[in-house]
């Protein structure tokens, strides 16, 4: 039985292979006491039409994981930022980083323990060569602990907003146009009422 115990990357630009199930980090096994601080972890983003796995990072599937610390970091490309599949994680402290355009996840995290997960930024693709069926930002199950002010980005929510209803719900002189009793103003189209 293996255990990966007191281990630190700082400040270190690591990519992934060029294929599918490819990662920057893989630690399949118990894990104890790892630092990744100040680091650039890039991804492969595949153009293919199903999600390739490709992730950045890859921890301990169904293992032990205690004592994690992943903080000031950007992670760029792949199908997840982070896939945290462990059996058992407690401890884990993923702090100030930055994940962006992935493709399917941001982070995913199963069975986890959080001391934080704070002050982090995830960020979707612009345009994604996998086009899932949904985008998470954040997504976990069977986790606890502190998880707080945390930044989801994405283009397709930007999109979804409709701009005009809020402008006129929160323009005063709106109000005041509306009452026309000819109802000139309220026939108007948006692109007219400009």
């Amino acid at each position: 039985n293996v255990v990966i115990k007191d281990l630190t990357i700082t400040s270190q630009s690591l990519t992934a292979i060029s294929y599918s199930y490819s990662k920057c980090i893989n630690l399949n096994t118990n894990c104890k006491n790892i630092a990744i601080d100040n680091c650039w972890l890039k991804g492969v983003n595949l153009p293919t039409t199903y999600t390739t796995h490709a992730h950045v990072a890859f921890f301990s599937d169904k293992k032990i994981i205690k004592n994690l610390r992943i903080n000031n970091c950007l992670f760029t490309g792949g199908s997840h930022a982070i896939y945290f599949n462990a059996n058992n994680a407690s401890d884990v402290s993923i702090n100030n980083n930055t994940f962006d355009s992935t493709d399917n996840y941001g982070v995913y995290f199963s069975n986890t323990s959080f001391s934080s997960f704070d002050n982090n930024t995830i960020a979707q693709r612009i345009s994604n060569t996998v086009q899932p069926v949904n985008y998470f930002g954040i997504y976990m199950t069977g986790c606890n602990g502190n998880i707080t002010n945390n930044c989801i980005k994405s283009i397709k929510d930007i999109q979804r907003i409709n701009f005009t209803g809020i402008f006129e719900e929160i323009n005063g002189v709106e109000e005041i146009l509306k009452k026309d009793p000819a109802n000139v103003y309220a026939d108007m189209t948006y692109k007219t009422k400009e």
